[in-house]
């Protein structure tokens, strides 16, 4: 079953809750929802991203980058350092005392403190690009 509307003085069907939004040159076309205004009647280009909302973003990368850069130093070097084996974790359990001193595990956790530094990197060059010089 479909909707009718009543038309309103120029013939377009009228929505309830919504209004007419003029175009450019100011000529009425059509019904909107209430609050909506089309990008191009802003006056600006559209971009994708908000300039209001790019820089809160870089903060929050840049953040998360040192704190992935520090987690990612203290793992590398960590296990590798004479207080890596006066740990209180490593007596809890038997399975703990065993591979805690072994250097694969060693190695393994040296290994996700690199890729967290990978990770920190990626995301500070993601922020700040090198401009290319032509």
């Amino acid at each position: 079953m479909p909707l009718n509307f009543p038309n309103d003085s120029s013939g377009n069907p009228s929505v309830p809750g919504t209004r007419p939004i003029a175009q450019p040159g100011g000529v009425w076309d059509g019904d909107q929802p209430i609050g909506s205004i089309p990008e191009a009647d802003l006056g600006r280009p559209s971009t994708g991203i908000r300039p209001s909302k790019s820089w809160p973003r870089r903060v929050w990368i840049i953040c998360f980058a040192i704190f992935a850069l520090e987690i990612g130093l203290f793992l590398t070097f960590f296990p590798w350092m004479e207080y890596w084996e006066i740990n209180p974790l490593r007596g809890y359990n038997l399975f703990f005392q065993t591979y805690w001193t072994d250097a694969y595990f060693r190695g393994a956790v040296s290994g996700l403190g690199l890729l967290n530094v990978y990770i920190a990197l990626t995301e500070l060059m993601a922020v700040f690009p090198r401009r290319i010089a032509r």
